[in-house]
């Protein structure tokens, strides 16, 4: 899942082979660089078990790559090291920026708000959904 060898057409050939078996996710080097292809369907991937599941196994198995995995990822790093975190999203028109982006932010709102005890991420979810 994990590409090590980083050259263009070994990035090609994981993602097409990737994109084949349903899984648009794949991470580059070291999980910090997340390439997606847009599957042009609605999957069923962005659920919130699979958010919590990110969040909580950070470090400690192993998932699938995933945009919640990126989103963990920032989010932890802001939480223990007090560090700010960016996350670019970049891509040609219609390859999915804006739901990645949107999934970033609804990852965010209810780890947060689960956080503080808001059920189902309640108004900051809108506001960070809204956001984009």
């Amino acid at each position: 899942v994990q590409m090590l060898n980083v050259d263009t057409p070994n990035i090609l050939n994981t993602l097409h082979l990737r994109h084949q078996e349903g899984s648009i996710y794949s991470n580059v080097g070291a999980n910090s660089i997340l390439i997606s292809v847009n599957p042009y369907r609605w999957l069923d991937i962005y659920g919130t078990p699979l958010m919590r599941e990110h969040y909580e196994a950070f470090g400690t198995k192993q998932l699938e790559p995933h945009v919640f995995g990126i989103a963990a990822e920032a989010y932890k790093a802001l939480c223990v090291h007090g560090v700010s975190q960016s996350i670019v999203t970049s891509g040609e028109s219609g390859s999915g920026k804006t739901e990645n982006t949107k999934q970033i932010f609804r990852f965010l709102a209810e780890i947060a708000c689960s956080r503080s005890g808001e059920e189902n991420g309640g108004v900051m979810q809108q506001v960070l959904i809204n956001s984009n």
